[in-house]
């Protein structure tokens, strides 16, 4: 693929394909999905699948995102290509951080003197989110397409140490696990203002809609990108959501519920 073959008028945005419903399901990519929603930047999705990413990030001239231990680059999605600069970005926060520098008259992703905190933000989630990891990432071969199966699963149970089936945690360390899962999510209620206490589903004991008040800034894309993922790759009736959906007083279920309007058309 040629930079030139792209649209020429969009930004374009290099997404995962799936056979989820509406083909979005990646976490990564859906913080930049919402992100040029809620700017109201107009782009077209670029479906990549899989087995495609490396060679297709390289043709484009990407920059890596991650170093492997022999020193070897390896590229992820979510990039971007925006033809009025004619700049190929890669990593989600960088790309937010670009858009907020590019087009600062749309409205702020990253409020101006945030910076820093939105940068500890994406550290701290992205190191206390991972005890949900175990019981989303192997299940995710299930909305992969048939070629990329066998890359998903070499790459992911290499990471895992172990098979996908063996990687979800089973009986007794299910419910261990899960706690863990429960406890993580509970603090980060306490960063959006919620008080230390259980609360009801529908529960008036939450301090504010939007981790800085009234309006959504990265920092919620990023939580609702995770979200967004439950739901694509377990469903929304699974047991886990529908668990999700309720913690900190329903604030979950409130959260994506409120970020519906910056998803945009992705089918």
């Amino acid at each position: 693929m040629k930079l030139e073959d792209l649209d020429q008028t969009k930004i374009t945005l290099f997404d995962l394909y799936s056979e989820a419903p509406g083909h979005a399901f990646s976490p990564s990519t859906w913080k930049v999905r919402y992100a040029l929603n809620f700017k109201k930047l107009p782009f077209v999705t670029d479906w990549v699948d899989f087995i495609q990413v490396q060679s297709l990030c390289a043709q484009i001239g990407a920059k890596p995102t991650i170093k492997k231990p022999d020193g070897g680059d390896i590229w992820t999605l979510p990039v971007i290509y925006d033809p009025s600069t004619k700049r190929v970005v890669s990593e989600s926060l960088v790309i937010a951080e670009y858009l907020e520098q590019q087009y600062p008259s749309a409205p702020r992703l990253i409020p101006p003197g945030t910076e820093g905190l939105i940068r500890a933000f994406v550290h701290a989630f992205t190191k206390d989110v991972m005890p949900l990891y175990q019981f989303v990432i192997p299940l995710t071969i299930k909305v992969v397409k048939e070629e990329s199966k066998p890359y998903f699963r070499a790459t992911r149970e290499a990471w895992f140490g172990t098979t996908l089936e063996e990687a979800v945690p089973k009986g007794e360390k299910r419910v261990e696990e899960w706690s863990k899962v429960k406890d993580v999510w509970k603090v980060f209620g306490r960063w959006f203002g919620d008080s230390d206490e259980d609360v009801e589903v529908g529960s008036e004991g939450t301090l504010r809609k939007w981790v800085m008040g009234d309006a959504p800034c990265f920092a919620d894309f990023l939580v609702a990108a995770h979200l967004m993922w439950v739901t694509k790759v377990l469903g929304q009736e699974s047991e886990e959501w529908k668990e999700i959906s309720k913690w900190s007083g329903g604030r979950w279920g409130r959260l994506l519920e409120d970020c519906k309007v910056y998803e945009g058309d992705y089918l």
